[in-house]
């Protein structure tokens, strides 16, 4: 994956990312969504991310960096 930044200019900008099915993205979807409005609501100042392997994300609380 790091020889593809050193490509062209016109090339670099390729991602790779996982091949998900219709129901897997509905699924990474509604956790994204739900860790946006946890983070949205908290006073704490926490981060909330969507982690884990392909079908089995869970969202994680992470401290910020000040």
């Amino acid at each position: 994956m790091f020889k593809i930044r050193l490509l062209d200019e016109t090339l670099n900008k390729i991602r790779i990312s996982h091949d998900l099915t219709r129901e897997q993205r509905w699924e990474l979807s509604k956790l994204v969504t739900e860790a946006k409005a946890k983070q949205a609501a908290d006073d704490e100042h926490f981060l909330y991310r969507v982690r884990g392997a392909v079908g089995r994300w869970k969202i994680v609380k992470l401290s910020k960096k000040d």
